[in-house]
């Protein structure tokens, strides 16, 4: 279960993410209507609520991703696959594996 302010805040936090269409957190931070006056303090807020460890981002994906490849697979579609490496210092790396739908790609896979 998520705790009730990342659960209050998170649809704040997707539209906001929609309407900015930027990953950087402190520009997705000034869409936010936060009750703090300082940006670099509604950056932080941001932050730690992202940052929380009851948000797990393949599990809420999950029934999204779910009904597009049930769909996909009923109507015999294409998928493709959307996969991005990200070097992590000298020593590791996430790759991230993602369907595309649209012009979006849904994480699915960070190994």
């Amino acid at each position: 279960a998520i705790p009730e302010v990342p659960k209050r805040n998170l649809p704040l936090i997707v539209a906001a993410q929609i309407e900015a269409r930027t990953p950087n957190t402190a520009m997705l931070a000034s869409y936010l209507l936060l009750e703090m006056t300082r940006s670099d303090l509604r950056d932080q807020g941001l932050r730690r609520q992202l940052s929380s460890k009851s948000l797990d981002s393949v599990r809420m994906a999950k029934p999204f991703a779910t009904q597009f490849l049930c769909e996909s697979a009923e109507f015999g579609q294409v998928i493709q696959l959307s996969m991005d490496r990200t070097d992590i210092g000298n020593r590791f790396a996430v790759l991230t594996i993602a369907p595309r739908i649209g012009e979006r790609a849904l994480p699915l896979i960070r190994t």
